[in-house]
């Protein structure tokens, strides 16, 4: 959960998972088995959905196109 509130807070966060792992204090390998068994996705699926849900969300609300695509902040 650490690993996906942080995600949450900033969806533009660069870090790649090894990196996220450490801040947050779990295992590469424990991170990826628990996305999978939680979300049926792989880590990097899950984020690339995040953060397409986060553009979607800024276009809807009344963002322009390309704020949204470069992330309006992230």
């Amino acid at each position: 959960m650490r690993v996906v509130k942080a995600l949450l807070a900033d969806p533009g966060d660069q870090r790649d998972l090894e990196r996220l792992c450490e801040d947050c204090g779990a295992s590469k390998r424990t991170i990826q088995r628990v996305f999978q068994e939680e979300t049926k996705m792989n880590f990097g699926k899950w984020r690339q959905q995040l953060r397409l849900l986060h553009g979607l969300q800024l276009l809807a609300s009344g963002e322009k196109v390309t704020t949204a695509a470069f992330g309006g902040g992230l």
